[in-house]
């Protein structure tokens, strides 16, 4: 879709031109505003499950530093190190089951796995745990 965008905006820009009516190039662009502002308003909000990842810093800040360097959960998804305002690694699952993952990432400087709980992840048992509540856990690494 990224590389068709700007063929479609120039066929657009093209069209517009070639139409003499101003009224119709109003409402068509009218048009393309709401529908693109409908198609993206679930971006525009928060979902209600997703608050608790606002708490991650404040979690972190109390036994962290901001230069210590974190592993987390997020499947490809980086949120979870964007919410803690600290840098790391975004791992998959299957990686926090992998020794030479952690050997890897604790020998690269990490200190922190934070793991977004889910059905997937088997919990680690041979790290000391920092912080737990409903939808996170907090290894220590070092």
């Amino acid at each position: 879709m990224i590389p068709f965008n700007p063929i479609m905006a120039l066929w657009l820009g093209f069209g517009l031109e070639k139409t003499s009516n101003s009224k119709i190039k109003i409402f068509i662009l009218c048009i393309g505003i709401l529908e693109s502002i409908a198609n993206q308003q679930h971006d525009f909000f928060i979902e209600p499950q997703e608050y608790s990842k606002l708490e991650l810093e404040k979690i972190f800040d109390g036994f962290s530093t901001k230069n210590d360097l974190i592993a987390a959960n997020g499947n490809g998804n980086p949120q979870l190190i964007y919410f803690t305002h600290r840098k790391g690694w975004n791992a998959n699952d299957e990686d926090f089951k992998n020794y030479d993952f952690l050997q890897n990432i604790q020998n690269n400087g990490c200190k922190w796995i934070l793991i977004e709980k889910n059905e997937n992840i088997q919990l680690l048992d041979n790290y000391q745990k920092q912080f737990e509540n409903e939808r996170f856990i907090i290894y220590r690494l070092y």
